[in-house]
Parts: structure tokens; C-alpha cells; sequence
């Protein structure tokens, strides 16, 4: 079931879906975006651990993508707790009944969810217009 869709705007660059999976009730939030303004929300990872290798390793196919010219997207996910996602939702309702600034805040509420995400990988596609 989706609960929500974060739409793409030129600001932040991503777009996400958060949805409860129907058997597990597993909320998950689904991120995609330019790489640029994905990977400093990803989860901070250790030093020598393979979440820092598989992120460094991206990191370089990236560049390589976009060296040949092609538009590069990153996908990222997070698992959410039940509270977790009621505190985000709850506030961010507020945010949308909000009157002054509610572009910039609505904005902010998303990244305030769109964080700690674990990458899931990148692509690299040739751009039309």
C-alpha cells in the first residue's frame, strides 16, 4: 500500500515512495535521485566496512557514466519504524496545513525522512529530450 509520494522537484534533486508491504506491514521508503543529492544522505558507513567499498565502487562507476555523457540516477531505500513514520507523517501533515514558507518546509520535511538510506544501486542512461 503506498503512503505517501514524495514528488521529484529541482531543488532536492530525488523523488521517493514510502509504502507498507502488504504481508510483513514493513513500512519502506524508495529514493531515487542525481547522485549528488543522494549520497550525503545515505547511511554513514565504517571505514573498512563493504557498504563503504560498494559505495566508493558506485562512486566510480558514476563518474564513468557521466564521463561518456550519460544522466545518472541513484537508488537508495529506507526501512522505517511504525513511530518512526507516524512522528514524520504527523508532522509533516502540519507542514502541508502550514502557511507561510510551505514550499521551503515541505521540502525540508522530506529530508528530514529522505536520510540514513542504504544504497541500492545506480544507473546510467543516455539523455533525451
Amino acid at each position: 500500500k503506498i503512503l505517501n509520494i514524495l514528488p521529484f522537484d529541482s531543488t532536492r534533486k530525488r523523488m521517493s515512495v514510502i509504502f507498507r508491504h502488504p504481508i510483513s506491514n514493513e513500512i519502506t521508503l524508495y529514493c531515487k535521485g542525481a547522485d549528488t543529492s543522494m549520497i550525503p544522505y545515505l547511511v554513514p558507513a565504517e571505514d573498512d566496512s563493504e557498504q563503504k567499498f560498494i559505495v566508493n565502487k558506485t562512486q566510480h562507476h558514476l563518474g564513468s557514466y557521466a564521463r561518456e555523457g550519460l544522466r545518472v540516477l541513484v537508488m537508495a531505500k529506507r526501512t522505517l519504524t511504525q513511530q518512526e513514520y507516524n512522528e514524520w507523517n504527523r508532522k509533516h501533515q502540519e507542514v502541508e496545513l502550514c502557511c507561510d514558507n510551505v514550499e521551503k518546509k515541505i521540502r525540508e520535511s522530506f529530508s528530514s525522512i529522505e536520510c540514513k538510506m542504504t544504497l541500492l544501486g545506480a544507473t546510467g542512461e543516455t539523455f533525451k529530450e
